[in-house]
């Protein structure tokens, strides 16, 4: 019970400085905003006093145009005028090396049937070779995609594989 005396005590208080300070930054806001409207109405005064003497001096230089100013530089006629040759090679290197990409290599088949589903959903060219490795005799599923007639190719798949979360692929030229 005296836990909750004090608290409610305690938020009296933090109330009674609320409201004060409330009612003090209410009336600053009213004082300021009553200096900032009284500023702006003497400035409108002064905007139209100006925007009178600025139309007696229009009218009285209406008839004449101001000539345009004179350039120290002739950038713009030399510009003009310059004729640039470029020479331009037609070779294009490619690289023309066939490519694959291997995503993986298993022991078992199932699990080669199963990435090469999930990777023709992306791309076409997906075969599983088997193939037996030289120190221990086991077969090897690898499931490659290609070939392709270049490295670009080969890295725009590569690519498209990752973003479909089939990560781990490598690019082998041949």
């Amino acid at each position: 019970m005296n836990k909750r005396k004090q608290t409610k005590k305690a938020y009296t208080i933090n109330k009674k400085v609320f409201y004060v300070f409330l009612i003090l930054l209410l009336m600053v806001i009213y004082i300021i905003g009553k200096s900032v409207f009284k500023d702006t109405k003497n400035k409108t005064s002064d905007v139209n006093s100006i925007k009178i003497k600025n139309t007696d001096i229009v009218n009285d230089n209406s008839n004449k145009v101001p000539s345009p100013p004179v350039s120290k530089f002739n950038y713009a006629q030399t510009l003009k005028n310059k004729v640039v040759d470029v020479q331009v090679d037609n070779k294009v290197v490619y690289d023309s090396r066939p490519y694959i990409i291997q995503c993986a290599a298993f022991k078992s088949k199932k699990q080669a049937e199963q990435l090469k589903a999930k990777i023709q959903s992306i791309t076409q060219n997906v075969s599983i070779k088997q193939t037996t490795s030289k120190t221990t005799s086991t077969i090897w599923y690898k499931v490659l995609i290609g070939p392709y007639k270049g490295r670009r190719l080969a890295q725009n798949d590569a690519h498209l594989l990752s973003r479909n979360k089939i990560r781990g692929c490598l690019m082998i030229a041949q």
